[in-house]
């Protein structure tokens, strides 16, 4: 398969670049992170992944992010993290601040995807002076909580049997990812155990829930909301979210993409994120303290 407009030769360029990895104990656990770009002097993006995922779906978005220090981290429980005994979303919060701290990030933007919107939510909140702005990506309330996950994940006699069975999930059935970027997130899903390979993610994942709601109106750090016209937030679940919190705040919206719009349109995901740290969030910054209470802006 060939992605359209050059995109399959800008995924396979990006992902050609390597990662540097790292990990850093919080709470007894060690907590994993990739990083590109300058490691000194240099504004942070730090990414955070969605259920069930981990910091290697970010490969192909990191390297394009110049001029800054990217980071991707494994929450506790996913890709090459400790798993532990429960799990909760401040507890989370605390190791996305934890890999700031220890990348040496400053100006922080953080961007969340699906439940990892919910944790940079409330990691700005715990750690306000860490994060310049969150930006969460299709992610919507969370009443209900999140299905959690109490059985052994799949084994496979090889790793092209998992490779074979890998899925995002949610993704448009009229645009399938390339088989290059489908090919590295399964490879980079799967550890070895024993004579067969697994998933790399805890068994045991039930997730303490935290009311999106509730930690909106206590944010006080700029909100930048990105949507889909196919993914799981929709338009009226947006505005109240922009309607909730007392911090500034934008949205944006990328056609034609599912609830993962930096696997399905990546070259525009990037262009988004890029204008709303560039653009936007300039433009709050220099507003005068008493005039950034509401504003509302759409982009793209």
């Amino acid at each position: 398969m060939t992605a359209p407009g050059g995109t399959l030769d800008w995924i396979e360029r990006n992902l050609a670049v390597p990662a540097r990895e790292h990990r850093v104990a919080v709470g007894g656990a060690q907590i994993a992170y990739c990083a590109w770009g300058p490691q000194d002097d240099a504004d942070g993006i730090l990414l955070v992944h969605g259920g069930l995922a981990h910091a290697r779906w970010w490969d192909h978005i990191g390297p394009t992010l110049t001029g800054s220090r990217v980071v991707a981290i494994d929450l506790s429980g996913n890709g090459d993290s400790t798993h532990r005994d429960a799990y909760a979303i401040d507890g989370w919060a605390d190791e996305v601040a934890a890999v700031a701290r220890a990348a040496g990030l400053r100006r922080t933007v953080l961007v969340g995807h699906s439940m990892g919107g919910v944790v940079g939510v409330a990691a700005a909140i715990r750690h306000p002076r860490l994060f310049r702005m969150v930006v969460t990506v299709d992610t919507r309330f969370n009443d209900a909580g999140w299905p959690g996950r109490d059985k052994p994940s799949p084994r496979f006699d090889s790793a092209e049997e998992g490779i074979a069975r890998f899925s995002t999930g949610h993704s448009r059935t009229d645009a399938p990812l390339p088989e290059v970027l489908r090919r590295h997130l399964a490879q980079t899903s799967l550890r070895r155990e024993g004579d067969g390979w697994r998933w790399k993610r805890s068994d045991r994942l039930w997730i303490e829930n935290a009311s999106l709601r509730d930690l909106l109106r206590r944010l006080v750090v700029p909100l930048a909301i990105i949507r889909t016209d196919g993914g799981v937030l929709d338009a009226d679940a947006a505005a109240e979210m922009r309607d909730l919190t007392p911090a500034p705040s934008a949205e944006a919206v990328i056609a034609v993409s599912g609830h993962n719009p930096f696997l399905d349109q990546p070259v525009a995901f990037v262009a988004v994120l890029q204008a709303l740290m560039t653009t936007w969030l300039p433009a709050i910054e220099q507003l005068e303290p008493q005039n950034t209470s509401r504003p509302h802006r759409e982009i793209g």
